[in-house]
C-alpha cells in the first residue's frame, strides 16, 4: 500500500510530491515488492495529469528497524530536516 500526495510550492517554490506512507507486510520484506512497488508509484506520477517528477519526498522514523536504508537504496538523499510527528521526530528523505 502507498500514499502519497502532489502539492504545487515546496521552499524552491517548485512543485513536488511527498510518498506519505508505503507499507510492506514484515513477511515480504527484504523480497523485492517495496523497489517495485516504489516503481510502479513512480510510473503512476508520471502517467497523472501533473506529469514529470521533480522532486519525491517521504520521510522515516530513525532506527535500527526503520526504512532509511531501503530508501537511499532507491536513491534517496537525507535532507537533514526533522519533523515532529506523532511518532516522534521523523527524519526528511
Amino acid at each position: 500500500m502507498a500514499e502519497y500526495c502532489y502539492d504545487e510550492n515546496d521552499n524552491d517554490g517548485k512543485p513536488y510530491y511527498y510518498l506519505w506512507r508505503m507499507m510492506i507486510d514484515n513477511n515480504y520484506q527484504g523480497k523485492g515488492y517495496g523497489r517495485a512497488a516504489l516503481d510502479l508509484l513512480v510510473k503512476e506520477i508520471q502517467a497523472s495529469p501533473k506529469g514529470k517528477i521533480e522532486k519525491l519526498f517521504t520521510s522515516a522514523v530513525p532506527g535500527e528497524d526503520g526504512p532509511i536504508g531501503f530508501y537511499e537504496k532507491l536513491g534517496f538523499v537525507k535532507t537533514g530536516e526533522m519533523l515532529d510527528d506523532e511518532e516522534g521526530m521523523v527524519l526528511v528523505l
